[in-house]
C-alpha cells in the first residue's frame, strides 16, 4: 500500500490521495492483505513493473491500461480470498455455504 500512497502525494493528485485513503481504511476493516499469498505478492511486483514503465515512458494510455489491469486483478484476489474465508466459516459452523 506504501507505493500507492507514494505516488498519490507525489502526484499531488487529490482524487488519487482520497482514493488510497479509502482503501487503506478498507483494508483495516475486510481483512489481511492478499499479498500473503506468494503468488498474489508476485503478481502485484509484475503489475507495479508495467505500470511504472507506463509512466516512465510518460504513456498514460498504457499507463491507464495498466492500472485498470491491477485494480481489476486485485478485486479479483480478493473476491476469492472473502469467497474462501466465507467457505472457512461455513465449514466451522457445519453448513455449506451457498450462492
Amino acid at each position: 500500500v506504501h507505493i500507492h500512497s507514494y505516488s498519490a502525494q507525489t502526484d499531488k493528485n487529490r482524487y488519487l490521495l482520497q482514493s488510497v485513503s479509502m482503501v487503506q481504511k478498507t483494508m483495516l476493516v475486510i481483512g489481511p492483505s492478499t499479498l500473503t499469498e506468494v503468488s498474489r505478492a508476485s503478481a502485484v511486483i509484475e503489475e507495479h513493473a508495467v505500470l511504472l514503465d507506463a509512466l516512465l515512458r510518460r504513456d498514460p494510455v498504457a499507463a491507464e491500461l495498466a492500472m485498470v489491469a491491477h485494480i481489476d486483478a486485485s478485486h479479483r484476489a480478493r473476491l476469492q480470498q472473502l469467497a474462501l474465508r466465507m467457505e472457512n466459516l461455513s465449514d466451522l459452523k457445519g453448513t455449506t455455504h451457498r450462492d
